[in-house]
């Protein structure tokens, strides 16, 4: 990875900063998150890819790793259920809600919308 990406909010001003997805330390989900693979590309930026078989894609498994501005870590990656489906995944400890808030805000100062679904 070359030097991180910070993307922020429009309407909270809150920062996502992109980590390493061998840097994240996120063990746990609750959350999908809905958006087509390009506009989630779009918003954000390349995604860490691995070629793991579990991928129910083509392009193998798609990793957006960060961390908002108080340390929280985040990964999304391909739900098994493929499509537009991305599992939010966060550390046990973590206050979901507040990821999901950010991150949809940084989704949506780029124009693009998404919507959220618990499993």
């Amino acid at each position: 990875m070359t030097s991180p990406i910070t993307l922020t909010g429009k309407k909270s001003g809150k920062s996502i900063t992109q980590i390493a997805l061998a840097d994240c330390d996120a063990d746990t989900s609750n959350e999908t998150i809905i958006i087509a693979p390009d506009k989630l590309k779009a918003a954000l930026w390349e995604p860490e890819v691995d070629d793991s078989p579990e991928s129910p894609e083509e392009w193998g498994g798609w990793h957006w790793s960060f961390q908002l501005e108080d340390g929280t870590q985040a990964n999304l990656s391909n739900d098994r259920r493929g499509g537009s489906n991305w599992t939010l995944w966060v550390t046990d400890t973590a206050d979901t809600q507040k990821v999901l808030d950010v991150l949809l805000d940084v989704i949506a100062a780029s124009g693009f919308r998404a919507s959220t679904r618990g499993f």
